[in-house]
């Protein structure tokens, strides 16, 4: 199968926008933005993939910083995507999303077995990373939230010092009070950040995002523990292991408490076989 551009993976254009002011989670405020890229996208467990390659996804990503128009990409792996079967509100912000990108090898694993469509995954942590540089080079801001307290400013001095010209609007923590979470929005209303990068967990970052107005950030996307990563905290697998899909593995070694998740996200792989087997019958 041929794979789509990326072109029919785009949202609208900025024209067709909401006005401004507008929060994403308003029914009609979502009504130009959900699944705009659904020609180029496949069904997994019913949410849908976007199948570009991450260059192609890359260069759309870079377009949007600069245009304030308030896309959403999430990243899914088989977790996100068998929580999202339980998760309204991470179900919704998935299908709000202006890009969903696999993160996961299990994700490409299911593309690969359900649609015969071969394509590599696109982890968030390198999306990130290269939307940064982006903006280090195009003069744009970026807003860094995740973690405890002193995490967020950790990851963004790292930054800082590998980009120089890198302009961070803010930072906060992960863990948030109601009271702290408001204060959060009206920053990044009053900073307009043109990258907003939130690691706060499936279902709670989109949830976070969803309730900006779409003029008050570029791109907005969920990378969960990345910014452990930046900030000195954790480690990422060596580059042999990622690249043999046994990140995974390595995250289990590194943290055992989460055998549990991985235990959890292993019926996708049997829901994704026993589906690849009745479309075979069929």
């Amino acid at each position: 199968m041929v794979r789509p551009s990326l072109t029919a993976c785009k949202q609208s254009a900025p024209g067709s926008m909401t006005a401004p002011g507008r929060v994403l989670d308003s029914p009609d405020a979502t009504a130009d933005l959900r699944n705009d890229h659904l020609m180029g996208s496949v069904p997994v467990l019913g949410l849908p993939v976007c199948i570009a390659s991450p260059e192609e996804i890359q260069e759309t990503a870079r377009r949007w910083l600069c245009e304030r128009c308030g896309r959403m990409i999430v990243t899914i792996n088989p977790e996100i995507a068998l929580l999202a079967r339980r998760n309204s509100d991470l179900r919704k912000g998935i299908e709000r999303a202006a890009l969903v990108v696999p993160d996961g090898f299990g994700v490409v694993w299911a593309i690969r077995r359900l649609h015969r469509i071969q394509l590599k995954r696109q982890p968030g942590i390198e999306l990130a990373a290269n939307l940064l540089r982006d903006c280090a080079a195009m003069g744009q801001p970026a807003f860094f939230i995740g973690g405890k307290n002193g995490v967020a400013d950790a990851a963004a001095r790292y930054w800082q010092k590998q980009h120089p010209s890198l302009q961070v609007s803010g930072t906060a923590p992960g863990y948030l009070a109601p009271v702290e979470e408001e204060s959060l929005l009206s920053r990044i209303q009053s900073s307009k950040p043109a990258l907003l990068l939130v690691g706060m967990g499936a279902g709670m970052q989109e949830r976070l995002i969803s309730r900006l107005p779409l003029c008050s950030f570029g791109v907005a996307v969920g990378i969960g523990g990345a910014m452990e990563v930046w900030a000195g905290v954790k480690r990422r697998a060596p580059a042999w292991m990622r690249s043999a899909s046994l990140e995974w593995a390595y995250r289990l070694f590194a943290e055992p408490r989460r055998l549990g998740r991985v235990c959890q996200a292993l019926p996708f792989f049997g829901m994704v076989w026993w589906r690849s087997l009745r479309r075979s019958a069929s």
